[in-house]
Formats: C-alpha cells, structure tokens, sequence
C-alpha cells in the first residue's frame, strides 16, 4: 500500500526513525514532537511535513503512529489523537510501556 498519508508522534530513540523508513518508502509522512527542534531535525533527512500540533499532523492522515515515552504521554497524544483524526484513520501506538 503505497502513498498511505502518515502521520507520526513522538520522534524519539525509536519513532524517529520508523517515520523515516515510512517516508523513504514513499508514503505521505506527517510528524509531531514535543521538541519541535527535533521534528525540524528530523525533516533535514527524511521527506516529510512538520506539524506544530497533534491536531495538523492528523487532520489527513490514513494511518497515527504514535511512539512516545510514558504512559502518561501515550494518553495525552492519544486522547487528543483520536479526536482529531479522521474517522476512516487506523490509530497504532508503539510506545513500550
């Protein structure tokens, strides 16, 4: 499934380098971070479009990644997430708590 628009939060040890193999293999990728210097980071690699809130990052997205660092973290992206997205959007978290 080509072109699936992605978006992708929390672009730490783990997540950031998920949403760079999505975009290397040509899917519409949409990230968030926390630290926005490291979402800009990010971009300087890989193609994809920074978004300044969870809300942007999701407005079109097919598929959520989410990979953040707590459990606490995990539920205050997922709950703004989930009701941002679209309602056709498939929603997966990553994180490893």
């Amino acid at each position: 499934m080509n072109n699936l628009s992605v978006a992708f939060l929390g672009l730490g040890v783990m997540g950031g380098p998920m949403a760079g193999w999505l975009a290397t293999k040509g899917h519409k990728v949409a990230v968030w971070n926390r630290t926005a210097s490291k979402a800009q980071d990010w971009a300087q690699i890989y193609n994809g479009v920074v978004c300044g809130t969870i809300v942007e990052a999701v407005a079109q997205a097919d598929v959520v990644l989410v990979c953040v660092g707590d459990d606490p973290d995990a539920l205050a992206v997922g709950h703004e997430a989930i009701n941002a997205m679209p309602t056709r959007s498939l929603y997966v978290d990553h994180t490893t708590t």
